[in-house]
């Protein structure tokens, strides 16, 4: 900071002089002389303080010109007015728009381990163990270690290889039914069909389908084993519509979308050597993303994690507002009523031109005037539709499954 005038005044010694030439001017008829007289003046340190406190002056402009003519003063340079630069305005995202909290972690896992008893999809853990008898201390390390397993389902037809078998875990679900078990040379399938305690209302259940493929070099032997799983998935779709279709295991380069052209395969990697011969498809796209596991004791084909990735679409759609129209009970008689009074030959004649009738022009008169009864006798209402809402749900159904003591008492 530049010390005060007045207290530096002080400190300067009064009889320092400063001296100043002021150069004088004579104009005549508008043509400057270049002839100058110079004065001299003196004057001390105090005085030119006080000078440049209380009295400021502006130059002549003439003066200023014939200085800038002599080459002993320039013209300051032009520079544009300082304009404020227009930052880009950063949109303010709100609370409710952001897709995470801050601070918590994403991903699959994070979401799965966030909630292990309610995810949207199955976990899967699908090996081909090749001879499950030699291989029940690894079975058991991987249900205690994945916390994956709790229950068994075992299919089979033969004394040795083949055969098929699903663990289930309690926690997810409990009502699990299996219902079609079939082998033959040629495939070895069985489907369970799975009610747990959380599911996505857009499905009604999961149909499990374990599939095992014997090898066969052979392309007919492939077609018709992919025809007999045709024909039974087919029929379970056919009972559960809205179902989810999960089918896993071995299949030894058959491949389902020969007869299913509308599912996805979500394994990507090899699981036998070169070759990728467990294969896992659904009917939704991106439901699972896989990860290979370490071989199952002295089995020769990988172990492959699949994690949900689906989400609901009520967490990925948002609601949409919509309006519906509301009949009273007195809507209908009243409509009636309104319909009876109308003369309806009014709306013909008005429509008739030189004996010839405009049909489109009828037509739009007749139907404008029973909007506008409807219109008269109902009531409009907002509701709110969301994405995995059935069309038969209703908001009496609604209360009355949200309810439990209306649930109880309905017992």
């Amino acid at each position: 900071m530049a010390p005060r005038t007045d207290a530096a005044a002080p400190l300067c010694p009064e009889n320092v002089v400063y001296t100043c030439l002021s150069l004088s001017v004579c104009p005549s008829d508008f043509v400057f002389s270049s002839r100058l007289s110079v004065r001299r003046h003196t004057y001390s340190r105090r005085t030119l303080f006080k000078i440049g406190n209380h009295f400021i002056r502006k130059p002549n402009p003439a003066f200023t010109k014939v200085l800038h003519d002599l080459g002993l003063l320039r013209w300051p340079a032009s520079t544009p007015t300082p304009t404020t630069a227009a930052h880009p305005q950063r949109k303010r995202r709100r609370q409710c728009a952001r897709r995470q909290k801050r601070g918590k972690r994403g991903g699959i896992q994070a979401r799965l381990a966030a909630n292990p008893y309610t995810p949207a999809l199955p976990s899967i853990v699908l090996a081909n163990v090749r001879s499950l008898d030699n291989k029940l201390d690894e079975l058991h390390l991987l249900r205690s270690s994945q916390r994956t397993v709790d229950r068994a389902l075992i299919n089979g037809g033969k004394t040795r290889g083949g055969g098929v078998c699903v663990y289930i875990r309690n926690a997810w679900c409990q009502d699990a039914v299996v219902v079609c078990r079939h082998y033959s040379p040629l495939a070895e399938f069985m489907i369970i069909k799975c009610r747990p305690f959380y599911l996505p209302r857009e499905f009604s259940a999961i149909l499990l389908v374990a599939v095992y493929i014997p090898p066969s070099g052979n392309n007919n032997d492939r077609d018709k084993a992919m025809s007999e799983l045709y024909s039974t998935i087919g029929d379970q779709q056919t009972a559960q519509p809205d179902g989810l279709l999960i089918v896993a295991g071995d299949f030894n380069h058959a491949n389902l979308k020969t007869v299913f052209p509308h599912v996805y395969q979500h394994i990507d990697f090899p699981t036998r050597g070169n070759n990728t011969l467990d294969l896992v498809y659904t009917t939704l796209r991106g439901a699972y993303k896989a990860s290979p596991l370490p071989h199952l004791g002295a089995s020769d084909h990988t172990t492959v994690m699949l994690m949900p990735a689906y989400r609901p679409k009520v967490k990925v759609t948002r609601p949409v507002q919509k309006q519906v129209r509301e009949w009273p009970e007195s809507a209908s008689s009243a409509l009636q009523d309104c319909f009876n009074i109308t003369d309806w030959d009014m709306f013909k004649q008005a429509a008739t031109y030189n004996q010839h009738i405009n049909i489109q022009e009828y037509s739009d008169t007749v139907t404008a005037y029973i909007s506008k009864c409807i219109d008269d006798v109902t009531d409009t209402k907002t509701i709110t539709v969301r994405a995995n809402q059935k069309p038969w749900l209703t908001g009496g159904s609604l209360w009355f499954t949200g309810s439990p003591i209306c649930c109880f008492q309905s017992r």
